[in-house]
């Protein structure tokens, strides 16, 4: 039984490397994306940070950890996303400026959110009962199971910000899918009881 899902997962993640890594190939010229199994779970990643920028920003890059943890889906039929990470950096740091984060099996907090990492001590206070506290990580709510930025969603959002270097070409190329994105997000919406 486990090697037959194992062989259905492999199966159906295929299609979803090849285009992960062709929205990545057709703007950078790479592929940067591994597929690595974990126990019933396959790992799409990339092994080391990705330079986003085309050139640089403020004579600084922009480099992308991603993550995806898939399953097959309860029908069987296609995949589950159980957990993604999006980790955003600039030069050589080792703490991300932020990243997205989505765990489906996260009950106590939300399951879609972006952490933002303070550069220093101090460039983040809270007021905590009448006094000023730094914090560590912000957690913001983004979505849930469904209906969350998907990669494409948060690199465009980047190269408004970084300047990447995206080119219009490239940007309808991610515009796409995003799109191709919200409909597998609405299908999956509209078959939930």
């Amino acid at each position: 039984m486990i090697a037959d899902q194992e062989a259905e997962l492999a199966k159906v993640v295929d299609p979803f490397w090849r285009e992960i890594n062709g929205v990545f190939l057709e703007i950078w010229g790479e592929r940067p994306f591994r597929v690595a199994k974990d126990d019933n779970e396959l790992r799409l990643h990339t092994p080391d940070k990705f330079n986003l920028v085309k050139g640089s920003y403020r004579g600084e890059s922009v480099f992308g950890d991603f993550e995806f943890i898939l399953t097959l889906n309860s029908k069987q039929s296609g995949l589950s996303v159980q957990r993604s990470s999006f980790q955003f950096f600039t030069t050589d740091e080792r703490e991300p400026l932020f990243r997205y984060e989505f765990d489906r099996s996260r009950d106590s907090k939300p399951r879609s959110y972006l952490a933002v990492h303070p550069r220093r001590e101090g460039d983040t206070e809270e007021l905590s009962n009448g006094r000023v506290r730094d914090i560590e990580i912000i957690e913001f709510p983004l979505g849930g199971d469904v209906l969350r930025p998907c990669l494409e969603d948060i690199i465009l959002g980047l190269n408004n910000h970084f300047k990447l270097g995206i080119t219009e070409d490239e940007r309808l190329i991610l515009k796409r899918r995003i799109d191709q994105f919200r409909e597998n997000e609405m299908e999956t919406v509209k078959s939930i009881p």
